[in-house]
């Protein structure tokens, strides 16, 4: 990625929870947030940030709950 191309974008989800929203709003960085319902489409490099589920279970939070898969 080109250094002087400017802010990376962030694609982001999150759920009900707005906990990954906060955090990227922390970021202060450009945001595309993936909507709940619906589809988006990112016609330029981006970062995936997705949040994770079961941190508190005793095997850890599992990644593999959001069930999206970008299309390349």
């Amino acid at each position: 990625m080109d250094p002087d191309a400017g802010p990376v974008r962030v694609v982001y989800f999150s759920s009900v929870s707005e906990n990954t929203h906060r955090f990227v709003q922390k970021l202060g960085l450009p945001a595309i947030r993936i909507p709940l319902h619906g589809r988006i489409e990112v016609a330029e490099p981006y970062v995936l940030i997705l949040p994770t589920y079961g941190g508190g279970r005793a095997n850890g939070p599992d990644p593999d709950a959001g069930g999206y898969v970008p299309k390349q």
